[in-house]
């Protein structure tokens, strides 16, 4: 007789639900949230337990009032305690401080920002108007690369601006620092000990290549410090990046070592336990106390803890408690996005992973497929709902790219973490080991750039709650279709149907790039790249390169520019270079162009950093460089400016390299920063400056002279220009006379990339946002001003 399968114990879900909202209610509806809920919860209970007949259900109500009370009750305290805070209060105003902090992260880099890192950290004592305030709670530091090497633990003394946090989350301040790091104490010299093999194991890696050797310390401890972001993206593209994000699988394979050594050496099984929780706890300071990683932990040791009792826990309980552990420890996870995907991953493979393999190995199915078909396909589907809130996209592809990656996961981890273990003992073992799981991270590599260029897979979906409600019920139709044999075989008619009607439109409408595209405005947020296609298929010239390295390269992908004639750097600020890498990386360049007034320190430092061995030029008015169906002309800067220090941004800004193109579609004349000097210098110098296309100078800003705009009367304008900005680009002035000149306008932020083009001998734009075949700019001459 078969053995029925034990159903799972969902008793905690109610009051794990109940936390997670009344958190939710917390963080963003303040205190004041809170005591209506404190109000109201014993209330309700009350009425529940009069009402409701069952009195079994008596006990589920009360874990419920209680777990969903504590919780109040502890972020009110929480709340109230940051209010009162005296460097929450100097936050309010933005005066400086002095703090002395216990770094609780290590630092991340911040995207647009010249190397900037973010940390969190807890404070520990605060200077304020010269007066010394023992304080505490949680502060987000904004620090420059120079604390790029401080680690978790480390009691640090930083001086900066404060700021309060303008979102949800509980912090004390957001500190703005300023100046170089000043260690006060170091970590412990466990943590100390335990950066030390992280440190190693990249080490060890490194003699695997450059992206290999940094993706195994992300597989096995979430250390992706060294990923380039083009490897980053190509990850996050495939839908593999949850490899990186350390979870209950690494867990398992950890406390599982441990749990195996013990039995071998005849433990008895409290002491299996507490020597699997010494293990979890190390393995979670070594892999960074990440959402996810602490979600698997406090379930792993429930799991433990049930063990160790004679009592295998269920798994669905384990969850329950770990997330209202966590929730009432950190109320800020509620709004993580990390550890609610985390959740629902989990939840899936727990309650549907099983079923769904044992419904597969039915119907013939191989083993190890159905276990791989089954785990991969549930994760993706369960934390799909949240995928498409967050991005307003779902990928259809992630599913088959993690079916291929899945065989070279486990082997990868396992010998990542032996090599960590074996380190401190046998380095040249841990070395071994490490060439071991080579060919598998060569694959997970190979897989994620395989998948990684492939839009036709991505399905454009209404993001935010909508989104999410709408892939829900999908989900709900597409399970209750496959569960009956007719309704299964309509469903897949039906599927097969739209899937030959809706691929050729598919196509169609994400034929990107425009065809015969001869000039693009790359949507790379806050910055300038744009890229001038030559009559050579694969090739192109790129005049600037944004502040992100994926945000470029991912633009060069999508046109499948393989090959950069050259590279006009217009002049050194990060919103223009920092993307550099990401450009030339898997790319030949002819040579990196630069202004007069570049600096040769900059060209040595940074370029030579950046791009080792690609030849510099320098490129000043009147040069002139030919390629087919392309024509450069270097135009300014007119004069020379002093721009030894970035400090003077303007200086910088005017000594930007300003080109005009003569492609097919037309004339295009690209500013970069140029400000109000270099543009009365351009008019003084009576250039013929008229352009049917006009990259606005400075992302439209107001330092945009009128006389300007009127000679070079453009019928299109691009504006390069990130989402939200906080500099007040474009200007409205700038870009009401724009529109009086009848220049139609169009901005990255509102079009993303941005194709000029000749449509059937008359100049055409295209944008990648409208997914559409490019429309003819029907757009008369300018007017006279």
């Amino acid at each position: 007789m078969t053995a029925q399968p034990r159903r799972p114990d969902a008793r905690l879900l109610p009051s794990a639900v109940a936390v997670w909202l009344v958190t939710l209610l917390g963080l963003y509806r303040g205190t004041a949230g809170l005591y209506w809920c404190l109000a109201a919860v014993p209330v309700v209970a009350l009425v529940l337990w009069r009402l409701l007949p069952a009195r079994r259900l008596v006990p589920g109500i009360l874990l419920v009032a209680v777990a969903s009370s504590v919780a109040a009750l502890g972020l009110v305290l929480r709340l109230q305690s940051i209010e009162t805070n005296p460097v929450h209060v100097a936050a309010a105003r933005g005066m400086p401080a002095e703090l002395e902090v216990r770094l609780s992260s290590d630092p991340r880099p911040l995207s647009g920002r010249s190397g900037g890192v973010a940390i969190r950290a807890r404070l520990l004592g605060a200077v304020l108007d010269g007066a010394r305030h023992p304080v505490s709670g949680e502060v987000l530091l904004l620090a420059s690369a120079d604390w790029r090497g401080q680690t978790l633990g480390q009691e640090m003394r930083c001086r900066g601006l404060l700021a309060r946090s303008t979102g949800p989350e509980p912090l004390v301040a957001v500190v703005s620092v300023r100046g170089p790091p000043e260690a006060v104490r170091p970590p412990s010299a466990i943590l100390d000990g335990i950066q030390r093999q992280r440190v190693a194991l990249r080490q060890t890696a490194a003699v695997l290549g450059p992206d290999a050797g940094a993706l195994l310390p992300g597989l096995v401890i979430g250390d992706t410090s060294g990923m380039s972001p083009a490897l980053t993206e190509d990850f996050r593209a495939s839908g593999l990046a949850h490899l990186m994000a350390v979870s209950g699988a690494n867990l398992a394979i950890a406390c599982g070592a441990v749990l195996v050594l013990c039995r071998l050496l005849g433990l008895r099984p409290w002491l299996s336990t507490a020597a699997g929780m010494l293990g979890l706890v190390l393995f979670v300071v070594l892999a960074r106390p990440d959402p996810s990683v602490l979600r698997a932990a406090v379930m792993g040791a429930i799991a433990l803890l049930a063990l160790g009792l004679g009592r295998p826990g269920n798994a669905v309980s384990a969850l329950c408690a770990g997330v209202i552990a966590l929730l009432w420890y950190d109320p800020a996870l509620a709004i993580s996005p990390g550890f609610t995907l985390s959740v629902l991953a989990t939840a899936g493979l727990v309650l549907f992973a099983g079923p769904v393999r044992s419904a597969l190995v039915a119907r013939r199915v191989p083993r190890a497929l159905a276990e791989a078909i089954s785990v991969a396909g549930v994760a993706c589907l369960t934390t799909a709902p949240m995928i498409v809130a967050l991005s307003g996209q779902l990928n259809l592809l992630s599913v088959p790219a993690n079916l291929l990656a899945a065989p070279a996961v486990a082997p990868a981890t396992v010998l990542g973490l032996m090599a960590v273990l074996l380190h401190p003992i046998h380095p040249v073992l841990a070395g071994w080991c490490v060439w071991l799981a080579a060919p598998a991270v060569h694959w997970l590599i190979r897989v994620a750039r395989w998948f990684a260029p492939l839009e036709m897979g991505v399905l454009r979906w209404p993001a935010g709650l909508l989104g999410a409600v709408l892939c829900v019920l999908a989900l709900v139709v597409v399970v209750a279709a496959l569960s009956g044999r007719r309704l299964r075989r309509v469903a897949f008619l039906v599927l097969g149907c739209l899937v030959l009607a809706l691929l050729p439109i598919r196509l169609v409408r994400d034929s990107w790039p425009a065809t015969g595209w001869a000039y693009v405005a790359c949507d790379v947020g806050q910055g300038d790249a744009g890229v001038l296609a030559t009559g050579e298929p694969g090739r192109a010239v790129l005049v600037d390169a944004g502040p992100d390295e994926r945000a470029i390269a991912s633009c060069l992908n999508r046109l499948a520019v393989r090959r950069l004639a050259m590279i006009v750097l217009t002049h050194r600020h990060a919103d223009h270079t920092d993307g550099l890498p990401g450009a030339i990386r898997g790319r030949p360049v002819g040579a990196i162009a630069v202004g007069a007034s570049a600096g040769q320190r900059w060209i040595r430092s940074e370029l030579g950093r950046a791009a080792p061995g690609t030849p510099v030029i320098t490129v000043r008015p009147g040069d002139r460089f030919t390629w087919p169906g392309l024509r450069l002309e270097v135009l300014g800067p007119r004069h020379a400016y002093d721009t030894g220090t970035e400090r003077d941004s303007t200086a910088v800004n005017d000594s930007s390299v300003v080109l005009r193109a003569d492609v097919p579609a037309g004339r295009i004349l690209l500013t970069g920063d140029a400000e109000l000097s270099a543009q009365a210098d351009l008019l003084a110098a009576g250039i013929d400056l008229r352009a049917d296309v006009l990259k606005v100078p400075h992302h439209g800003s107001r330092f945009t002279d009128p006389r300007f705009l009127d000679v070079v009367r453009p019928r299109i304008a691009v504006v390069s220009v990130g989402a939200g900005n906080d500099y007040g680009h474009p200007n409205p002035g700038i870009l009401r006379r724009l529109g009086e000149l009848g220049t139609r306008v169009l901005r990255t932020d509102q079009s993303t990339d941005i194709a000029v083009l000749a449509h059937r001998d008359q100049l055409a734009v295209a944008t990648r946002s409208a997914r559409a075949p490019p429309k003819v700019a029907r757009i008369p001459q300018p007017t006279e001003a």
